[in-house]
């Protein structure tokens, strides 16, 4: 076993076998006498074996927080997908269950079906674009910012007949835009506080479960945008009418189910 030494005066380090330990002699670059050490002279520096502050015995004083990811099992994946599925086929179904979508039955399976998309689809979601440097939400908690989560964003597309009825019926262009601003910004502003997102991942967010429901939507037989309200002579729209039920519905909904 060999000693490691270092010359005092050019600093050169080079190892010397231990049999001369505690000898002296010339340094091989400088010519300089110096002093082998014994073995228990030796000084080793060793990486700590714990992060954080130690005694003086190199043991741990706290114990450190260790986070545990949350991974979805393959199990918990295909279960929502079959679901995500399932929702999607249900929505083709739809189209010749339903006849009047504009009459209060349509409006409650559009209401109910919104927030029922919703669920799956933002822990989905939620799972694939979190930060993985925070500490993920899980369990009990995880659900009940999801239902909250869920009936912002269903009860987001009453924004459509409420900016038709700043329109007064027309400009349905117009309408389209300023009701997306909103269901946009309230959906975001619902991530963010949910989730903890920041406003571009809230963004996204939502557009993901406004896609869905477009596909939906064109599944169940219906425009993919749903079209402008239009001015009657009571002044009292039906399909805006209904859509406010369905606000409503999703409300007594998730209230049964809490």
């Amino acid at each position: 076993m060999s000693i490691r030494v270092t010359c005092n005066k050019c600093h050169t380090r080079f190892n010397v076998s231990e049999k001369f330990a505690g000898k002296e002699g010339p340094c091989p670059k400088c010519k300089a006498k110096i002093r082998v050490p014994m073995p228990t002279e030796e000084v080793r520096i060793e990486a700590p074996k714990t992060k954080g502050p130690t005694d003086t015995e190199g043991r741990a004083i706290v114990d450190p927080i260790l986070r545990k990811d949350t991974v979805l099992s393959t199990v918990q994946i295909v279960l929502l997908v079959v679901g995500m599925v399932g929702f999607l086929a249900l929505a083709f179904a739809m189209r010749y269950v339903v006849s009047d979508w504009e009459s209060q039955l349509g409006g409650v399976v559009l209401g109910v079906g919104a927030f029922l998309m919703a669920v799956p689809l933002l822990f989905i979601t939620y799972h694939i674009i979190r930060d993985n440097e925070l500490e993920p939400f899980a369990g009990m908690e995880l659900w009940k910012r999801i239902g909250i989560c869920s009936v912002v964003f269903a009860a987001s597309w009453v924004a459509l007949p409420a900016a038709a009825y700043v329109f007064n019926g027309q400009f349905p262009e117009a309408s389209w835009v300023l009701a997306s601003l909103i269901m946009f910004a309230a959906g975001a502003v619902a991530s963010m506080g949910s989730f903890e997102f920041e406003w571009l991942l809230g963004v996204v967010h939502y557009g993901l479960y406004f896609a869905v429901g477009i596909i939906a939507r064109v599944l169940a037989g219906l425009d993919a945008l749903p079209h402008t309200p239009r001015a009657t002579p009571g002044g009292v729209d039906p399909w805006a009418t209904s859509m406010i039920e369905s606000a409503a519905a999703i409300a007594d909904f998730v209230c049964v189910c809490c």
